[in-house]
């Protein structure tokens, strides 16, 4: 079992935009998370992850509003290699302005084929669970969709088609197609891709809270602390092996009850053209800080990065809730 993507924010996403998009705390289940992704008509949020012939997504989706008819992509699971959509989420429209519409469908070589004879029914104004679960194979695979653990469609059979051969993209999109703000757009929140079962699963997020044991790099923790993608303010280093990091926020009662299955280090950095041209993320467990080696494709515009420890580094086992309440996150600069 591996989790190749977490997150609950936008700064861990790569962000296409011709509206706004920004976060909302209002439409999420704040026991795990503070934030979603809100995004309005337009709007992309992308994650990249290693390229995977079976896997499985989950997020919650909250859709302000499903009032205008609509052919839009919910979620799109991408060969980027190729380009090709293997299979998407799509809204047809809406029943007395409120219920929306979708359908799962899947590219067959030619074109995109529906699963469902009739469109499952969805309602504006209500927090969903949603898993998707993929397996590319010329004769034993499937391609499922869950609603709160339900399925709700699958195909099974050949979905090995002309286009591509993998997933290693995710693609979130907003569901209105006059989408604009809290109130019309769709907020996404606890996203997770992974190789097992992802049902059932929970994105616990680990805000900044405090300033942490190493505060090398200029600024802290009010930088770094917002729910939005704020670049207008951050830390900086501008010499090489500096180390910050910071106190994170504990888990709610409710999520101390759960497993710990990982712990991801997301982060949005860029470089300069002088100084450090490298970074590493960075997990402070116990009394020693673990980092995560060289990013790759660290540039002058800011990206989102991130590492996962499967386990504890401190312990080489299994995380705790009680070392997730007591680790710190944060960066180093390298040369």
């Amino acid at each position: 079992m591996a989790i190749l993507f977490a997150a609950a924010e936008a700064e861990a996403f790569v962000l296409t935009t011709v509206a706004q998009i920004f976060t909302d705390a209002t439409n999420v289940n704040t026991n795990f998370v503070q934030n979603g992704i809100n995004l309005s008509l337009g709007a992309e949020a992308r994650c990249d992850f290693t390229a995977q012939t079976e896997g499985w997504a989950h997020f919650r989706a909250h859709f302000g509003s499903l009032s205008a008819n609509s052919t839009l992509q919910v979620v799109e699971f991408v060969d980027s290699g190729t380009g090709q959509t293997v299979f998407q989420l799509d809204v047809d429209g809406v029943v007395s302005s409120v219920i929306g519409q979708f359908n799962l469908e899947y590219w067959n070589g030619a074109a995109f084929t529906e699963i469902l004879a009739t469109e499952y029914g969805l309602f504006g104004g209500i927090q969903y669970t949603f898993d998707f679960h993929w397996d590319i194979d010329n004769a034993a695979g499937v391609f499922e969709w869950y609603v709160d653990g339900v399925l709700v469609a699958q195909f099974s059979g050949d979905t090995l088609n002309t286009g591509y051969t993998q997933i290693d993209r995710m693609v979130l999109q907003c569901a209105n197609s006059s989408g604009s703000g809290s109130g019309n757009g769709t907020t996404f929140s606890e996203i997770i891709v992974a190789t097992t079962d992802t049902r059932g699963m929970r994105v616990h997020a680990a805000d900044p809270t405090a300033n942490g044991t190493n505060t090398a790099w200029t600024n802290d923790v009010t930088a770094v602390d917002e729910g939005n993608v704020d670049d207008t303010d951050f830390i900086e280093s501008g010499v090489a092996n500096d180390v910050e990091t910071f106190a994170v926020r504990d888990l709610s009662a409710v999520a101390d009850n759960f497993t710990v299955k990982a712990v991801v280090v997301n982060a949005r950095a860029l470089r300069d053209t002088t100084g450090p041209q490298n970074m590493e993320l960075v997990v402070r467990s116990g009394t020693t800080d673990y980092l995560s080696g060289n990013v790759s494709g660290l540039t002058t515009a800011f990206a989102p990065f991130s590492y996962i420890w499967a386990d504890d580094p401190d312990t080489a086992a299994p995380w705790t809730t009680g070392g997730v309440n007591a680790m710190e996150v944060g960066v180093k600069s390298i040369t």
